[in-house]
């Protein structure tokens, strides 16, 4: 081989590590996602990985892993992904990227974010993926995002417990700290769950379905309390206890119990909260029906159910006042009683109610006894009996018009007298 054959071997070997390492960098590149900010508000500040100063952010900065983040007061900023996807970071808050990688060849992606304090929120996609993993974290909570609508909150001073808010989508909670962690389900402004935990080492999959008015979730200890909050679009909250404990139900002095694979449905009135215990896995929708005044009602739709202590076949359902002194008679589903019906009972009982007796004159002028108003033939009614009065019961048949009688019989012709003699 002689010098010049000798250097174009070696030119060529320098071309193909140039084009090695140009690949490498474009992958590296590929693989590092950017967010974008946008919608700058106020005083918002990044000090870039590496760097040891702060400077104002603006909308050309691209962040990256190992990016730190803080806002003044009445100051925020959203994170934009290119598929949508988005963070928005809160007034008086610190961030920290932790991690922000995609592949577009694996179609994977995956973000932590650490709040040092303040509030993050997040909207989470994954139309583009078929990985995506989403965390947020603090010192108390690990919070893991699926086609999420979510917020989590810290404390600067530590006076308020963590918070996480979830309102649409899936979440998998991870408690990692000690002390007590806020977790809410939001259906709506009004209705949904406020859960307490106080157990490190407690992990929590939450679910909420806007669409179907219905909150799932599954823990792997039972949940210390659940606050369901009944607004005024709802006034049923049907539990499904997909668990191995009895699920305690209470409000006010009123308790029910729907033991496991069982399914009940609690009705309060608006704004009443039911307190919820010993829950691992169980859904929750929230219902509407037709409003049955201010009591507690239990429906045993599947299972075990009972309310205060007596058991509910399973179609029937108890019900007690809010003061829980007064209880209903179980009753069938299917004997609700309509307003009509009502209207016809309370017609009914008018029309049944005792005349005036026979020799008792009317109180119309001349003395003559006053004569009975004939019943008109009233139609089938059925009602379940009340607790205070049993109602007469109405036949199928109509009944008769009564005929009009005299109070006193009347006397027979006088035979004329005989002609008296001159």
């Amino acid at each position: 081989m002689n010098a010049s054959q000798d250097l174009f071997g070696r030119s060529q070997w320098r071309f193909f590590l140039l084009l090695i390492a140009v690949g490498l960098l474009l992958g590296a590149s590929a693989a590092e996602a950017l967010l974008a900010p946008k919608a700058i508000r106020g005083i918002v500040q990044l000090r870039s990985a590496g760097e040891q100063s702060w400077r104002s952010m603006t909308a050309a900065d691209s962040l990256r892993a190992g990016d730190l983040l803080q806002s003044a007061p009445e100051s925020s900023v959203e994170l934009w992904f290119e598929d949508g996807s988005m963070f928005w970071m809160g007034p008086n808050s610190k961030l920290a990227i932790d991690k922000l990688q995609v592949s577009s060849a694996a179609q994977s992606r995956t973000v932590r974010l650490d709040l040092i304090w303040g509030t993050v929120s997040a909207k989470i996609t994954r139309l583009e993926f078929n990985t995506s993993v989403c965390e947020i974290r603090t010192d108390m909570v690990t919070v893991g995002l699926k086609f999420s609508d979510a917020t989590v909150t810290k404390d600067k001073d530590g006076f308020a417990p963590d918070r996480v808010e979830l309102r649409q989508g899936a979440a998998d909670i991870q408690q990692t700290g000690a002390g007590t962690l806020e977790i809410a389900a939001r259906i709506d402004q009004e209705e949904g769950l406020n859960i307490t935990s106080d157990a490190s080492g407690a992990r929590i999959d939450l679910t909420v379905q806007n669409l179907l008015r219905k909150v799932t979730l599954s823990a792997n200890l039972p949940l210390g309390t659940i606050s369901a909050l009944i607004g005024a679009q709802d006034n049923f909250l049907k539990i499904d206890n997909n668990g191995t404990e009895t699920i305690h139900a209470a409000s006010g002095v009123n308790t029910a119990l729907i033991g496991p694979a069982s399914h009940a449905a609690v009705g309060i009135p608006a704004p009443e909260t039911l307190r919820v215990k010993n829950v691992i896995n169980a859904s929750f929708s929230f219902q509407r029906r037709d409003d049955l005044g201010m009591a507690c009602i239990v429906f045993n739709k599947q299972g075990q159910v009972s309310l205060n202590g007596n058991e509910i076949a399973v179609g029937k359902f108890q019900s007690a006042t809010l003061a829980g002194r007064d209880k209903l008679p179980s009753r069938d589903l299917t004997q609700q009683a309509s307003p009509a019906s009502t209207i016809l009972l309370k017609k009914a009982e008018e029309a049944l109610q005792a005349p005036p007796s026979a020799g008792e004159p009317s109180s119309t002028q001349g003395g003559s006894p006053a004569l009975p108003t004939p019943l008109v033939p009233m139609p089938t009614v059925t009602s379940t009996p009340r607790p205070d009065k049993t109602p007469p019961e109405v036949t199928a048949t109509p009944m008769p018009t009564v005929t009009p009688r005299p109070t006193m019989k009347p006397r027979p012709p006088q035979t004329p007298s005989s002609p008296v003699r001159p």
